[in-house]
């Protein structure tokens, strides 16, 4: 694999052996991001893989707050975005994500090896926050320097705590990575860094082939550019297909005196670390005629217009799934809640075992609810069922089905209802016909 190059210097200057600590945390840093990937993924028919390409582009302009790690110590910080696009190609298939002109200005938070970023007035979805929260953090770069003083052909280990933030993985299972000094000129450094990397995200084994080149300041050790390439297998996850294929990304870091889109009059009022209401995301479906505010924690897997399919992920696993349908057969008003239980002990028929709750109420949005808590076994576990029938303002209802395992069900701790309460129609209006958004019936 070719390392992609940055651009050229001139002959090593002697080398410095003294180290400045890291620079204030109120400044501001223009950052550019072009990002690009190509490989194969399985078709969802089974058929010969599909490729698959993207081309993004990410400009913005980044305040950080608090200084940290984000491990033991929080960072918290700003960023105003000037771009944020993304081009993908799969097959014959081509679409756009773009961050929405709304969602510019937003802010990030990451402890515990875990990296958010939120809009503090409006959801995000699930493309934005893909497409925002990509490899090689600019927040994180600084972590891959050296600690001791450098000199030509210095060489050090990367350790494994700076990866997995780096490299969009949860943990690290086997890390070969060696940075070595190549260039000394002017107060900054450069370094080459190569290995292999192999962690685990989201339930998939991630195998990389890694291949970067960077430069950082000597004064104030501070990364202003990187240059990275990688090689990733990986298996299927929880939510994701598997990929073979290559990501290469190019980096731009430089420090400004004067922002000009983090002003001190646009920056909103925040509270660190992030309220709920702040990180939930938003899934619309216009044709559906409803929309969803999640927790972060619900990935779409299948998305066609009979049906949606969320899974409840986070780095404990796998913890529930939801199928989510819309009927236009006998809805909730006509259908009693003594019917909708024998509907459920028919449905599961000899995996039946018993009811554990039986509800009638009010939805968030003033409609008839029924809920159906029903235990049973399947292919020997025992499984919880959560079933809902959601009366529409329309014609039918919406049915919710919700699927959690016995060792799953501590950890799913009432998703169900908080997913529920977060379901809302949209109201049709004449805009609607014309392509414009309709609005929200609460």
């Amino acid at each position: 694999m070719v390392t992609p190059p940055l651009r050229a210097q001139a002959q090593p200057a002697p080398a410095s052996d003294s180290t400045i600590p890291p620079v204030a945390a109120d400044n501001v840093d223009w950052v550019d991001v072009r990002i690009s990937a190509e490989g194969q993924i399985p078709t969802q028919s089974g058929g010969p893989s599909a490729s698959i390409k993207m081309d993004g582009q990410l400009a913005y302009e980044e305040r950080v707050l608090q200084a940290g790690n984000g491990r033991a110590t929080a960072i918290q910080g700003l960023r105003a975005y000037r771009t944020a696009a993304a081009q993908f190609q799969v097959g014959d298939k081509t679409f756009q994500v773009q961050l929405r002109p709304e969602v510019m200005r937003l802010a990030f938070y990451m402890a515990e090896g875990q990296f958010t970023i939120f809009s503090p007035d409006r959801p995000l979805t699930r493309d934005e926050v893909d497409l925002l929260d990509v490899i090689a953090n600019s927040i994180l770069l600084d972590q891959l320097l050296p600690s001791q003083p450098v000199r030509l052909g210095f060489t050090w280990e990367i350790p494994d705590d700076a990866l997995p933030g780096l490299l969009g993985l949860e943990s690290i299972t086997e890390n070969t990575l060696q940075g070595r000094v190549t260039q000394i000129t002017e107060g900054y450094a450069e370094a080459e860094v190569s290995g292999k990397v192999q962690g685990r995200v989201m339930g998939a084994t991630s195998q990389m082939q890694v291949a970067m080149r960077f430069r950082w300041s000597l004064m104030d050790r501070r990364v202003t550019a990187l240059a990275l390439a990688l090689r990733d297998n990986r298996t299927a996850g929880y939510v994701d297909s598997p990929f073979q294929g290559t990501v290469r990304l190019q980096l731009t870091r430089q420090r400004r005196p004067e922002p000009q889109l983090l002003t001190p009059g646009q920056i909103p009022t925040l509270t660190f670390p992030p309220p709920e209401e702040q990180t939930r995301l938003v899934y619309r479906s216009d044709a559906g005629g409803f929309q969803v505010l999640h927790d972060r924690r619900w990935y779409v897997v299948t998305d066609t217009p009979d049906m949606v399919v969320f899974r409840l992920v986070d780095q404990r696993g796998l913890l529930g799934q939801c199928n989510l349908a819309r009927s236009d057969s006998q809805g909730p008003v006509q259908l009693s809640l003594a019917a909708f239980q024998n509907n459920v002990r028919q449905t599961l028929g000899s995996n039946f075992g018993q009811f554990l709750g039986a509800d009638e109420m009010e939805s968030p949005t003033g409609h008839r609810l029924l809920r159906i808590h029903a235990l049973g076994r399947t292919e020997g576990l025992n499984i919880h069922w959560i079933y809902y029938l959601l009366g529409s303002p329309r014609d039918g209802y919406y049915a919710a089905v919700f699927t959690v395992d016995d060792t799953s069900w501590p950890l799913f701790d009432e998703a169900d209802r908080k997913f529920i309460d977060g379901f809302h129609f949209l109201e049709p209006t004449p805009a609607t016909a014309s392509g414009t958004s309709p609005a929200v019936s609460r």
